[in-house]
Parts: structure tokens; sequence; C-alpha cells
């Protein structure tokens, strides 16, 4: 099976090419379950010989070839066989496992579900989990040493060595632990893992997304120091770069019909999606009524000035016109000091009870949200599909 735009030789395992990041064509694949960590070995639960059907234990760097102990027939897993082969070509010495439980997974589906403000009613009652992908992406690991003018920085920055999920990399990844790095040897992935390998050249990455990262944090420490810096051609960057494995997990869910996708870190404490279920009409009632609730209380307040002074200024002159000049003098003084008493006591009491009734309105429509999550929550079930038999 070749690309399609670069005529690449693709693995049978690959929904994209390692190359331009084209979709494979669609093909029957048969994935196998999670491996298991066993000590010195690492036993997927219902991967078995393509020979004899024994089931089989795949020891710690095999690299993707297994001999079976049955009937000694040589198997290959071509998701570890792939990680193999992009290790020992690029030079891969370490990278971020994939170890997060399907508990931590789906307990970060739901809060991520919680966030959005405008989902519909019946997200949990509706929402299906239907798959879990799991890839292992290259990746390049830069340590770098920049200044501008009085402002430093040094840190390390992660940056995707692959065009496909090359953002979902940067916003994961960028600034993640390295103490947190896991040696190739000990580094083990899931027989159906998907290798994605470089396509990326180490100066495109550090261009997109290294070099404003750097210039972002040298901007924010150079404000206390000199204003209106500009970064262009004016920072020096000093680099050295390794070459990493990142694991990265897909979760797809479908409500209504559409599927939505999270992604997640290997360890499944950081995630971020595409786009979220919503309810297009309690978004707009909600954006109403919460900027309704946010209100400008100065704006409300000079608009009830503006009155007071308005009203006692006609009065002023009713009363001017039908009394001594002397006389009006001394009613003008006396309503501005009522108008600038009435303006004090309107301007604080009409703007404040008119925003905490707007509050109160917007608490109570958003209390329907608030209420769904909390059943949800009291039910202590998971969603439907794929985590279901979570307990």
């Amino acid at each position: 099976m070749n690309c399609a735009s670069c005529g690449k030789m693709l693995s049978s395992n690959v929904r994209f090419c390692n190359s331009c990041g084209t979709p494979a064509p669609v093909t029957s694949v048969t994935q196998s379950a999670p491996v298991v960590f066993n000590s010195s070995t690492v036993t997927a639960k219902s991967f078995c010989c393509s020979g004899c059907g024994a089931p089989l234990k795949i020891p710690k760097n095999s690299k993707g070839h297994v001999q079976c102990p049955s009937c000694r027939n040589d198997c290959v897993l071509e998701g570890i066989t792939r990680n193999a082969e992009v290790a020992a070509e690029d030079n891969i010495n370490s990278g971020f496992p994939l170890d997060a439980s399907p508990a931590v997974l789906h307990r970060q589906l739901v809060s991520h579900l919680y966030e959005s403000p405008y989902i519909p009613l019946d997200v949990f009652d509706k929402t299906v989990v239907v798959r879990e992908d799991r890839y292992c992406v290259s990746a390049y690991c830069f340590d770098c040493s920049a200044s501008s003018g009085s402002a430093y920085f040094t840190g390390t920055v992660f940056a995707p060595g692959s065009k496909y999920m090359a953002t979902q990399i940067a916003y994961l990844y960028a600034h993640s632990d390295t103490s947190k790095l896991v040696d190739i040897k000990e580094l083990e992935y899931p027989v159906d893992v998907e290798t994605l390998g470089y396509n990326l050249s180490h100066l495109a990455a550090f261009k997109d997304y290294v070099k404003p990262l750097v210039e972002k944090a040298l901007l924010t420490n150079t404000k206390s120091f000199v204003r209106n810096l500009s970064m262009t051609g004016g920072s020096k960057i000093d680099k050295d770069i390794t070459r990493v494995f990142l694991g990265l997990y897909h979760v797809v869910y479908n409500y209504g019909g559409q599927e939505y996708s999270m992604w997640t870190t290997g360890d499944g404490l950081k995630n971020c999606y595409d786009k979220l279920p919503i309810d297009l009409k309690r978004k707009a009632v909600y954006d109403e009524k919460k900027a309704s609730a946010a209100g400008s209380k100065k704006k409300l307040g000079c608009a009830a000035y503006i009155g007071t002074i308005v009203l006692a200024i006609i009065i002023g002159m009713v009363i001017g016109g039908s009394t001594t000049a002397d006389t009006g003098l001394v009613w003008g003084f006396l309503l501005t000091l009522i108008a600038a008493t009435a303006c004090k006591v309107i301007g604080e009491v009409l703007p404040n009870r008119q925003l905490d009734m707007a509050k109160e309105d917007f608490i109570a429509f958003d209390a329907q949200r608030k209420s769904v999550i909390q059943r949800f929550h009291d039910q202590k079930k998971p969603l439907r599909g794929i985590y279901e038999k979570l307990t």
C-alpha cells in the first residue's frame, strides 16, 4: 500500500503517511489490546500467536519480534516494530510513556465536558465513547538559552517532529518536565500504538513552535525594564537538540450523531480538544444573561447622576424665574447640594440593585447546567461506550 501523495510505501497499521501526513487508504486492521507491565515481560491480554493461537509473552525490547513458545512461530507486532525502526533510525534514546489508565482518561473526558458552559443538558445521557487511539509521536527537545537586551531565558522546550498532530503536541508537551522522560530501554508502548516518524525538520520545528515561545518569554521578562521592545531580529538563541518519543492518547466520543475528540498526554493529566458539544440556544441565552450580570456599575451610576443634575437645573430655572436674583442663587445652591446627595444615593443603590437582579437571573439559569453535572456525579456511573464497565 502506497501513499497517494508522495508514493512512499505505507505499513499496514498506519492511518497517516509518516513522510507527508496524508491519510492512508482505509484498510481492515485488527488491533490488539493494550499491554500490561509485568517485571521483565510485557503481556498483551489478547495477543496470540498467528500460527497456533497460543497467548504470547512479549519480552522487553523485543522490538516487535516474538517467537511463540508453543509452535516456535515467529510473530511480528507491527506497532512495536515501527516504533523500534524509528528509534534506531533517528537515534531516539528516551520518551514519555503511555501509562494513563482508562479510569484516568474517563475522568479527564468528564472534566473536559464540565468545562463548557454551553453543554447540552442531555450530554451525559447521550454521549458514547467510541474509540481510544494511542500514538507514539516523534519530537524534538530543545535546550534553549536566549537573551534580548536585559532579558534572559533558559529552559527546555519540546516541539513536534511530525506535521500530523503538531498542534496537539505543541500545546500539551511544550513545557513538559524532562525528569519524567523514560530511557528507551524501559519505554514500552502498547502493541497497537501508531508511531509517527519525523517529517518536520528541526529547523522548521524551531521556527514555528520554539522561537515564538522563547520570544514571548523574553518579552514578558523585559516588560519591567524596557518598554516597546521589538523582538524582530533582536534575540540571539542558542539551542541543543535531542530527539524523543511522546505518548499521545486520542479519545473519540459521539454526541448527537457527530464525533468529537479529546487529546491527552501519556500520563492523562493534561488535555485539549478540537471542539465541544454546544447547545446554541443555551449559548445565546447564557451569553446575554452573563453580559447583563457583568454590566457596568459606573455606566448605570453615571446615568443616574446626569438625570438628577438635569432635574435640579430644571427646578432651579423654574424657581429662579419666579423669585429675586438673591433668592434664586440660594435656591440654586440648595438644589445643588440636594442633587449631589441624590446622585450619591441613586448612583450606589440603583446600579447595585439592578446588577444584583441580573446576577441572580444568571445564577438561576446556570443552575440547570450545574444540576445536570451534579446528578451525573451522584449516579457514579461512567459514560456509555468503551469505558462503561469502569467502576
